[in-house]
């Protein structure tokens, strides 16, 4: 077993071999500069505590530790490939071994949301928001704020959005909206009352509805016109954030604003360098 992961997975060791191998982990790659006598000092423990470990993890002394320690840990780092999604890094881990599995986690969120999309779903969709004289926009908590993203990116090329959600007025907007319009609803789970009573109002008056979700299974998806499904590997209520749900969300509405873009690119195009011409200008002032 590679030396670092039964560091990591170990629950074996005494307190004091606790101590050790917490202080080992969180400087990993300080270790082979330290002496044993470094090491006991910066961990307020004793050589022979030291040679103890060792002796625990099978090495005859430390200095056979540290070039098995060295040689395990380029290992570790090379063939890491499994990705907790709601734990995708470790607590002793050093900060480009976090960016390691960050950058772990969204390829292989953006894979697994590729994998999952399907052409027709998404020309559908894409037809559904171009049509639209407005598109309302149902999001709440981390998606509002991809949401807002999508709002500003469409807003560049002359298109409209409403985040009807604010305020808490989401079945207000429905009400207003038409066969024109379309509303686009961002929940990863697809429950909740105050959706489903808001989709109903959309449905009533025949607006069109596309759904983001991870959980297609809902009554918020029956009334849907258009669904685009994400895996669902998160758990909301056991993790250290929504790193998953919100790379997934992101990238599909980077793909339907791109659709949306391509439909007619030089149009868009050409609006969005004029925006962007009067941005710098103003900015110059």
């Amino acid at each position: 077993m590679n030396l670092i992961s039964r560091l990591l997975t170990d629950t074996h060791f005494s307190p004091v071999e606790s101590i050790l191998v917490e202080y080992i982990l969180a400087h990993r790659d300080e270790i082979s500069q330290l002496s044993i006598s470094e090491l006991a000092k910066r961990t307020h423990t004793s050589n022979a505590a030291i040679i103890r470990l060792c002796h625990k993890l099978d090495l005859d002394g430390f200095r056979s530790f540290k070039i098995r320690f060295l040689t395990d840990l380029e290992k570790y780092r090379q063939t890491k490939t499994f990705i907790d999604i709601n734990y995708p890094f470790a607590m002793h881990e050093n900060a480009l071994e976090v960016c390691q599995d960050l950058a772990q986690l969204t390829r292989h969120t953006i894979e697994a949301c590729y994998q999952e999309l399907q052409n027709d779903t998404l020309q559908k969709a894409c037809q559904l928001l171009t049509q639209a004289r407005q598109i309302y926009l149902f999001a709440v908590g981390d998606s509002a704020i991809r949401a807002l993203s999508f709002k500003n990116k469409l807003l560049k090329i002359g298109r409209q959005a409403v985040d009807a959600n604010q305020l808490g007025e989401g079945i207000v907007y429905a009400s207003y909206a038409t066969q024109q319009d379309c509303a686009l609803f961002i929940t990863y789970s697809s429950q909740g009352t105050s959706y489903l009573e808001t989709a109903r109002v959309l449905s009533k008056q025949q607006t069109p509805i596309v759904l983001i979700t991870a959980r297609p299974q809902t009554a918020l998806a029956l009334l849907a016109d258009v669904v685009l499904t994400f895996p669902d590997l998160e758990d909301p209520q056991d993790s250290i954030a929504t790193f998953y749900s919100q790379i997934a969300i992101d990238y599909i509405l980077n793909v339907l604003y791109s659709l949306i873009y391509a439909c007619d690119y030089q149009h868009h195009q050409q609006q969005k360098k004029r925006i962007d011409q009067i941005k710098g200008k103003r900015e110059v002032k």
